[in-house]
């Protein structure tokens, strides 16, 4: 699906009782998570993009045009973006393909086809039936096709499966991950899940309380020690590998990761595949490198190892916790592991170990 490939800036102040938003940032043409407790401006940032939030004074453009400088807005219908949200906002009256003709009556010279975007997003055998004959996710489903045939230059996704359970959840995410490789817009979701985040984000954008206090490629964010939730329990690192091999006689696929070899369950890709791995930092434990740093690898039950460097070491929590940054090539790796065996073992910054991986699970 060939599209422009501008960039997104996006300047602007919103105040809302004691609640103050203030952003200036800009957004390329890749997939932008936008991740944050509740209450801290995701979707009024989204809002105020789309021109749905009149009180906000801001300076928008999406390359060349300019949707907002002040409070002189371009309306939200002459701005081409697509907004999803966890709410059906399909036409009652009509069944799914008026629905789906309706969003591109717009389109002059469209690129896409009804029939196109039915198959992509699976909904040909839905399109004679109603909204309420749907389940969620069929209209889940419905609405990014919608979105889809709308062509826009931007697509904004606010929450878009919160409201699904686990299996339909997993359908639509391997649904929209196929839309986004076709795609070469920027694209804004919104998230609480870190799951969802690192299966599908290219860039990580961090608010609280209305400012943005990270941004960047989303393990670069996700290694930055200073961001509170990498102190939580479920602070994890995204490791990007290349499937090398299957050893079918151990039901194992070998993944090559910056010259590290991970094994994993069988996995149905062909070698050569590109995969993302989410690794947990509290299934990472560290060994200190003896003369013959290959020598001892078969004495341990866990089988994926990588020697790194460490390159950050700071207090967690709780306080008898310590959170290890580790490198290795363009990868970084996180590791949770108790002050008391760091004393132990007298690690230091710069130091040259050994990094144990439990478990690693296959995002995408």
């Amino acid at each position: 699906m060939d599209k422009s490939t501008h960039t997104l800036v996006v300047k602007s102040q919103l105040q809302r009782g004691d609640f103050k938003l203030d952003i200036n940032t800009e957004f390329r043409p890749a997939v932008h998570a936008i991740f944050g407790p509740s209450g801290c401006g995701k979707t009024s940032l989204l809002r105020i993009i789309a021109g749905l939030e009149q009180s906000a004074q801001s300076d928008i453009a999406l390359g060349p045009t300019i949707w907002q400088k002040g409070k002189s807005q371009l309306p939200t219908h002459k701005r081409k973006l697509a907004y999803v949200s966890q709410h059906n906002t399909l036409l009652p009256h009509m069944n799914v393909r008026a629905n789906l003709h309706f969003a591109h009556r717009y389109q002059q010279q469209a690129r896409l086809s009804v029939e196109q975007v039915s198959e992509l997003c699976g909904i040909q055998n839905l399109l004679e039936h109603r909204p309420a004959e749907l389940s969620g996710g069929q209209i889940q489903r419905c609405m990014l096709a919608r979105a889809l045939l709308c062509e826009p230059e931007l697509l904004l996704l606010d929450e878009p499966f919160s409201a699904l359970d686990k299996s339909s959840k997993s359908q639509l995410i391997g649904c929209l991950e196929a839309i986004l490789d076709t795609l070469s817009i920027p694209v804004l979701y919104v998230s609480h899940s870190a799951d969802e985040v690192l299966r599908l984000a290219d860039e990580l954008l961090v608010m609280n309380s209305g400012q943005i206090i990270a941004q960047g490629p989303c393990n670069e964010v996700l290694c930055d020690t200073s961001l509170y939730f990498n102190h939580d329990d479920d602070a994890s690192a995204l490791l990007q590998g290349t499937l090398h091999t299957h050893s079918p006689e151990y039901h194992l696929s070998c993944i090559d990761v910056d010259g590290a070899r991970l094994s994993l369950n069988q996995i149905d890709k062909a070698p050569g595949s590109k995969l993302r791995l989410r690794v947990m930092a509290r299934d990472v434990s560290i060994e200190l490198l003896d003369n013959e740093p290959q020598a001892h690898e078969n004495d341990s039950s866990i089988s994926n190892h990588i020697y790194a460097e460490i390159i950050d070491i700071c207090p967690s929590k709780p306080e008898s916790i310590v959170l290890l940054k580790l490198a290795w090539g363009e990868q970084q790796l996180l590791a949770r592991i108790t002050a008391w065996s760091a004393e132990k073992l007298k690690l230091h910054i710069g130091q040259q170990i050994k990094a144990q991986i439990k478990s690693a699970a296959l995002l995408r």
